[in-house]
């Protein structure tokens, strides 16, 4: 009786009770990972008289207030609206728009349930909220008497978030086009400090676009990490609002022109050592960048700016609000006291209200004053920089833009976890359960968001996220799209594989990505959707968003018809984050996996399957005349693009590493200690490091950009 009683109190809180494995078989979440995860959603399990209490609260819960924090709809949808008031006290709902305009809705259907909370009577009418609303930010105000009794007026008011039901397609992306698919870290010139930064980024855009004809550059997240001992990984996140100052070219501040000599060489000096290293296809030190970086940085922020740039300057502070001077706060502590904010002063954490600490706190922001105005200034930098280069991409003919990644998950220990401290459910980490590629299953150590939390806010931190990742972007890649639908909980301290799902409000969160990026005239792609069901890819598809096709993931019993290819869809040869197309074909990624011990068969096994495929790949590349016999690894490759040209794709990408013939995954799932995920440069199949400068010189760079010229000709 106990466990069906938190079975189905899991299941009133979206938490899944069993899964399916890679197997197929049907695995039983047990009672103590239902327990963990329910205690994160603030729920009480700790007896069977507490379970009893929660699932009884549930029902309660929806009637201690006239309506939910936040309501989502489309703008097609009319939609009706439970609204809870007092008994025999006569209500009004209206809806005021962004413009200032008010409408009154139509009362559909009048008591319609009753409860008694509190000792207060309560029911239940509904109200219409009709088709057609202006896409926006709005508010539902509910007006009644304060009871029947009182004849004073109480308003209550809701979030009404109205979403395009279907995101229009920009002019600029109608269409077919090209682009390529990098991490930026990895993207070196001549001139970077050891890790490619804005300035690559700037110059790599503009040369793909006037050079190659590409209409797009879709890149990694640009999150503001850790100050030490930094995850390289690009979906880890101090905060997702703020930019990481790792990637600000330091010669590129305007300030740095106007140094005296003697300084500047100090700059330049900095600059050589770390520039070294552009020339060697070793891992990226990020922790030794940044010493170098930030110790030339503070140089040019101590120097004075002119009148203008003061201003300019003070504008963006302002307009960054708390929020910003919350996160230069923690950039300030962190930097101070270490990087587990769980670990700070009670008086930092606010923890205590008593006159001594608050005081304390007083002292301590008074030390701290410089360092905050530091850490502000460099988020001016890096968005000055990162604009530079978006302005720059468009302004050579990049005509979708530079696309990033939306990324979803927040360090625990981060500044985002510190502004906002329930926002995240804590002791719980996402990640997900064993995997063909990760038969361990893996553990991202991001928290996830509190759904109710969430919820309760509006959504207002998931929608500042989305517009700081549309800044200095014309589009949104959502590589981890799956988590939209569902997430992977994992208890602190259990093994990855000793999780469950917990369901996510896809409408609330596609619907604000949405509304965000129509604001923006922005694309959004979708990737990485092989563990989605047909019901979601329709959904996606519906809603406007462009998928993702991998040819390998379709060619399991042969390369498909190009016919059969859907047309609203970014074709891929491979997963651009993993293996490249050179190291899948000469079956690298298995000696990979078998050295790291993640495979779930023997080595031949695994040779033979996928032997078997490209076989049959290539065999039919062979009858279309795009290959011929004892053709070389890079006559197929380039076949396998020629290819992908000939679908009814609108969009086709190329990660870099297949334009070079590199070999090395930028990323090895369930391997975070034996392999340097999310640290490997740019290199080619002889790991010779590639860089800007003589990227778009390369043959093979030049050929296979002179037939994907055909997809946009």
């Amino acid at each position: 009786m106990l466990e069906k009683k938190l079975s189905d109190l899991a299941a009133l809180y979206s938490v899944a009770t069993s899964y399916r494995s890679i197997d197929g078989d049907e695995v039983e979440v047990s009672p103590e990972t239902l327990r963990s995860v329910l205690s994160a959603l603030h729920v009480d399990t700790s007896s069977e008289a507490a379970i009893h209490e929660s699932l009884e609260a549930v029902d309660t819960r929806q009637w201690q207030s006239p309506l939910p924090p936040a309501i989502v709809i489309r703008d097609d949808t009319e939609l009706t609206v439970p609204v809870r008031s007092q008994k025999d006290v006569p209500i009004e709902v209206s809806i005021e728009r962004e413009d200032g305009t008010i409408s009154a809705l139509e009362l559909a259907e009048d008591d319609v349930d009753q409860r008694t909370v509190d000792g207060t009577e309560l029911v239940e009418s509904r109200w219409t909220i009709p088709s057609g609303q202006q896409l926006g930010y709005h508010r539902l105000h509910v007006t009644s008497l304060e009871s029947a009794d009182d004849d004073r007026l109480q308003v209550y008011s809701a979030e009404l978030i109205v979403t395009p039901a279907r995101l229009t397609l920009p002019e600029r992306a109608k269409g077919r086009h090209w682009g390529y698919l990098l991490q930026l870290y990895g993207l070196r010139s001549s001139k970077s400090w050891a890790i490619g930064d804005f300035a690559d980024l700037a110059e790599f855009a503009d040369l793909a676009a006037r050079r190659q004809g590409a209409s797009f550059v879709m890149v990694n997240a640009f999150n503001a990490g850790g100050l030490s001992d930094r995850d390289p990984s690009p979906f880890a996140a101090s905060s997702r609002r703020y930019l990481d100052p790792l990637y600000i070219r330091v010669e590129d501040i305007h300030e740095v022109s106007y140094l005296p000599p003697a300084v500047r060489a100090l700059i330049d000096w900095e600059s050589d050592d770390q520039a070294r290293h552009n020339v060697a296809g070793e891992v990226i030190d990020r922790d030794a960048v940044w010493e170098a970086k930030r110790s030339a940085l503070e140089v040019v922020f101590s120097h004075p700016r002119s009148g203008a740039r003061q201003a300019q300057f003070e504008d963006f502070r302002s307009r960054g609000g708390t929020a910003l001077e919350s996160f230069a706060f923690w950039c300030a502590a962190a930097e101070q006291l270490g990087p587990r904010s769980s670990e700070w002063p009670g008086y930092v954490r606010g923890k205590n209200a008593n006159y001594q600490d608050r005081e304390s706190l007083r002292r301590f922001k008074q030390r701290a004053a410089s360092r905050m105005e530091f850490f502000v200034w460099l988020q001016w930098i890096a968005e000055q920089q990162l604009l530079a280069a978006s302005d720059a991409a468009r302004a050579a003919g990049l005509s979708i833009g530079i696309v990033r990644e939306l990324s979803f998950g927040d360090d625990p220990e981060g500044a985002e976890a510190w502004t906002n401290p329930n926002l995240l459910a804590r002791k719980i980490h996402v990640g997900s359960p064993p995997t063909q590629q990760a038969p361990r299953g893996e553990d991202s150590a991001q928290s996830p968001l509190h759904p109710d939390a969430l919820r309760a806010l509006a959504y207002e931190p998931f929608r500042a996220v989305v517009r700081a990742a549309l800044r200095g972007a014309q589009g949104l890649s959502l590589a981890q799209i799956d988590s939209v639908f569902r997430q992977w909980w994992i208890p602190a301290g259990n093994d990855p594989a000793d999780g469950t799902y917990v369901d996510a409000d896809a409408e609330a969160v596609l619907g604000i990505i949405a509304l965000e990026a129509h604001r923006a005239d922005a694309v959004v792609f979708t990737r990485n959707e092989a563990g989605l069901s047909d019901e979601q890819r329709g959904l996606l598809r519906d809603r406007g968003f462009i998928g993702s096709t991998i040819l390998w993931d379709e060619s399991e019993s042969g390369l498909p018809v190009v016919g059969d290819w859907p047309e609203a869809t970014l074709a891929l040869v491979g997963d651009p984050d993993s293996t490249p197309t050179s190291g899948f074909l000469a079956g690298e990624h298995l000696e990979l996996r078998e050295q790291l011990g993640l495979l779930t068969s023997s080595l031949e096994e695994e040779r033979a399957i996928d032997e078997r495929v490209r076989r049959k790949v290539i065999e039919r590349l062979i009858a279309m005349g795009l290959l011929s016999k004892d053709a070389s690894e890079r006559e197929i490759l380039q076949a396998l693009y020629a290819y992908l040209t000939r679908t009814q794709a609108q969009f086709v990408g190329v990660p870099v590493a297949d334009a070079v013939g590199g070999r090395r995954p930028n990323y090895q799932p369930a391997s975070a200690d034996a392999y340097p995920s999310w640290k490997l440069p740019l290199v080619d199949g002889g790991v010779a490091p590639v860089l800007v400068d003589n990227f778009f010189d390369t043959v093979r760079v030049i050929t296979l950009a002179r037939l994907l010229s055909e997809v946009s000709s």
